[in-house]
């Protein structure tokens, strides 16, 4: 059983919390409109969920299919599910759609040029052989594609009304606050300070999710291109339709040179930017 909180709002809208650890970060979770007994239930399958999404993606793993993937000798085929191939493939469009700045092969031995296209997914969406030298890595991927899974459990069980916050750096929000319409969020990081005053934002039926630095010392996104590390401590914060979309442009907003931050802002699907130090 996880941690739960139910209670009943003066003006009668039942209202429960729970919380749980998933893919090395916290996901909190407040849902509107079902009683105790629902919300524990849906806390389990929304655990559940991203327990198996881990299990999936977590190249760390040995156990995963990704890793299955990166530790099989070059050229040797790999069965892989449907849901991993339509990933594959939907991060093999993003990199293209910008302009190589998301890329899951950053984390292979240096190369002259990407290994975006440095492996074959079978037609029938069953089988991947790959090149020498390559790591395919998902952590940038990873707990946006998670939210939107959840977001589809959520859904299909008739909520209505939710907030999903998973580690404070990607935010689902479903239709609205007990009080209000959308949900009132922060920027997803405890140093949200823009010109003295703390940014918020109201997410309705979208996702808030955040790249970046929280200290000077950390510098873990590397720019595909020049394989330097970026450092500095700054963020980049995007609204999207979708926590995988907000996941690949948050990051490709954060490694991006000025020209490349206003192309990516006016030819992809990023509904706002907010860009913080």
């Amino acid at each position: 059983m996880y941690p739960l909180i139910h209670k009943t709002l003066p003006n009668g809208t039942s209202v429960s919390y729970a919380w749980f650890e998933a893919m090395h970060s916290r996901m909190d979770i407040l849902i509107c409109g079902i009683d105790e007994w629902n919300a524990g239930r849906l806390a389990f399958l929304l655990s559940q969920e991203t327990e198996r999404l881990a299990d999936l993606m977590n190249r760390f793993d040995p156990g995963s299919l990704l890793s299955q993937i990166n530790t099989a000798p070059p050229g040797t085929p790999v069965s892989i599910s449907r849901e991993l191939a339509t990933i594959l493939s939907t991060c093999r469009e993003w990199y293209r759609r910008t302009q190589g700045l998301f890329d899951i092969t950053i984390q292979s031995p240096a190369s002259e040029s990407s290994l975006m296209d440095a492996w074959e997914i079978t037609p029938e969406d069953t089988m991947i052989r790959h090149h020498p030298g390559i790591v395919l890595d998902l952590c940038g991927f990873a707990k946006g594609y998670a939210v939107d899974s959840c977001k589809s459990v959520l859904l299909r069980e008739g909520v209505r009304d939710a907030l999903v916050n998973f580690g404070n750096s990607s935010v689902l929000a479903i239709g609205n606050h007990p009080h209000g319409k959308g949900w009132p969020v922060g920027l997803g990081v405890d140093e949200a300070q823009i010109e003295g005053e703390y940014k918020e934002l109201t997410l309705h039926n979208q996702c808030l999710t955040t790249s970046g630095n929280n200290t000077t010392g950390r510098q873990h996104l590397i720019r595909p291109d020049s394989r330097q590390v970026v450092t500095g401590k700054k963020h980049v914060s995007v609204v999207t339709e979708t926590g995988t979309v907000g996941e690949i442009l948050s990051t490709a907003f954060f490694i991006a040179e000025k020209e490349e931050k206003e192309y990516l802002a006016d030819q992809l699907e990023c509904i706002s930017m907010e860009e913080h130090a």
